[in-house]
């Protein structure tokens, strides 16, 4: 009778650690799919705020300004670096079966470069932000009649 009961405690430990393991998984493999999400949108907005900085350069080109036209070539440079780990960031949310699939310390992986893209993101939205604030602060307003 000990010997079952024994038994039956490993079984039961058995399938709640795995059923444990399961839980970590899942909220590992949700994390992945929103920082690669959001990371996505964080790059669509740099992609806004790029176009933003070349209509307020423009701008200021035409209103007799001496705007630094290296910062669009710069910016346009991040945007590039970044490209590569966004498209990654598309696969991944294209295919979440896939990433299902992959084992706890697989997904820990993608999750950690995730939130690397999603960081980097922010970075540079945060410095585009601020040059496109600083560019349209150099902007005359027309004066009213």
């Amino acid at each position: 009778m000990t010997a079952v009961g024994a038994l039956v405690a490993a079984w039961a430990a058995y399938k709640s650690a795995s059923t444990a393991q399961t839980v970590h998984s899942r909220g590992i493999f949700r994390d992945v799919l929103n920082s690669a999400t959001t990371g996505i949108g964080e790059m669509e907005r740099i992609d806004e705020l790029i176009e933003q900085m070349k209509r307020g350069i423009s701008d200021l080109q035409r209103l007799g300004g001496l705007p630094d036209k290296r910062m669009i070539a710069r910016a346009e440079e991040k945007q590039q670096e970044m490209f590569a780990l966004a498209n990654e960031a598309a696969q991944l949310l294209g295919d979440p079966l896939q990433l299902r699939k992959k084992s706890a310390d697989d997904l820990m992986q993608e999750l950690t470069k995730m939130e690397g893209f999603l960081s980097q993101a922010r970075q540079i939205r945060d410095s585009l932000e601020k040059q496109v604030s600083a560019i349209q602060a150099e902007i005359p307003f027309p004066r009213q009649r």
